[in-house]
């Protein structure tokens, strides 16, 4: 019989920043987040599949997560995990916890990734495309899928957290990535640009 486990995971409000509360945010989950026996692939799937969370300790109302990677180890201090999760309601004022749950047993995938608690739900409108920098996956669904230049363009380099698009390790890399000209890339008026980039000295 498989059985499931439960932990809270809690947004302390101390490292909100400003007043606002913020509302299906994506929030970041690394394996220094997670309870070492919810690491621990001795009691659970080793890559997974099993993660759901939900907003509520009942377990009734999940909410939307993409596992970009996640490593479970039976020594759970060496285990590795990339997760976003889309918390409705982040409060500036009170902590706020979500809930983690794993199911004992072997089979478990996560969601499709366009059901409403899949991959693609984690990342709303006002994100025109994302990439982790494990493949060339755009996982919004809005398909802006990455193509490296040349052989300086690596993706699955190692980064700050999970994987990360690598450019060449040296000044006379040439590298780069390109997503196809679309209409939602191509004409915006305003827009952000959001990486974690490791500059590489000459």
């Amino acid at each position: 019989t498989n059985l499931t486990y439960q932990a809270p995971l809690v947004i302390q409000q101390s490292v909100i920043t400003g007043s606002t509360t913020l509302t299906d945010f994506p929030v970041l989950i690394t394996e220094a987040n997670i309870p070492d026996d919810f690491k621990d692939s001795d009691l659970f799937q080793s890559d997974g599949g099993d993660i759901r969370f939900f907003s509520d300790s009942g377990g009734v109302t999940a909410i939307p997560c993409e596992v970009v990677s996640f490593a479970g180890n039976s020594t759970p201090a060496s285990a590795t995990a990339e997760i976003w999760v889309k918390v409705p309601s982040v409060s500036p004022t009170v902590d706020t916890s979500i809930y983690m749950r794993r199911t004992t047993g072997t089979g478990h995938t996560q969601p499709a990734v366009g059901a409403a608690a899949g991959r693609n739900a984690v990342w709303n409108g006002s994100y025109v495309a994302v990439w982790h920098g494990d493949d060339s996956t755009d996982s919004t669904g809005n398909a802006h899928t990455l193509t490296a230049s040349d052989a300086d363009a690596t993706f699955g380099g190692a980064g700050k957290v999970g994987d990360a698009l690598n450019l060449g390790s040296s000044g006379a890399a040439t590298g780069y990535f390109n997503a196809a000209s679309a209409a939602d890339l191509d004409n915006q008026t305003a827009y952000t640009w959001q990486a974690w980039a490791k500059i590489l000295t000459a």
